[in-house]
């Protein structure tokens, strides 16, 4: 709890949100610029493999349409589709509590699994920064592995939306094994 209260203390607000802006916003702006998205129509999917892609696509479709991922009307003829014992569906379940929001912004299923994808460079950036500062690590290198952290090689190349590859979580998850 000291680390918490020290962590809070350390600096004036403004600069602090300084800095929390800039460990969000920079990777944002590199995966942008990395995917050449200035020239991207958010509603045509970035790829479209027929794996996870699809069954994300799927899942953001009925988050969308219905309120929740674990009841699809639109498959499982002749009834619906229940996914309560799906354990993908499980997993994605606090992915879609984030995207639950999205809906009223984003008029598109494939515009909100874009759009979750590309915020969660600065979600892992920013719980990345700040695990690493409850760690005691310094400003400049919590910074510097917050933003190196998010774009590991697989997020950009191989699992595009894959929602295992949206562990803003882990460096939270590190911080009670690694002496806090």
């Amino acid at each position: 709890m000291n680390k918490i209260l020290k962590f809070a203390k350390e600096k004036p607000i403004i600069s602090a949100s300084i800095e929390l802006f800039l460990v969000a916003v920079v990777p944002l702006l590199f995966a942008m610029s990395v995917l050449g998205l200035w020239r991207w129509d958010l509603s045509i999917p970035l790829v479209y493999a027929g794996s996870d892609d699809t069954w994300q696509l799927v899942l953001s479709k009925v988050l969308k349409d219905t309120g929740w991922i674990l009841d699809n009307p639109f498959l499982g003829a002749p009834d619906i589709a229940h996914w309560h014992n799906n354990a993908a569906a499980q997993t994605s379940s606090i992915h879609s509590i984030i995207m639950l929001d999205y809906p009223y912004f984003l008029d598109d299923a494939v515009k909100i699994q874009q759009t979750y994808y590309l915020l969660n460079f600065s979600l892992i950036s920013l719980t990345s920064y700040v695990g690493c500062r409850l760690l005691g690590i310094a400003r400049f290198m919590s910074a510097s592995v917050a933003i190196l952290f998010s774009f590991t090689s697989f997020r950009i190349g191989w699992l595009f939306y894959a929602f295992l590859a949206n562990y803003f979580t882990v460096p939270l998850a590190l911080v009670p094994v690694f002496g806090f």
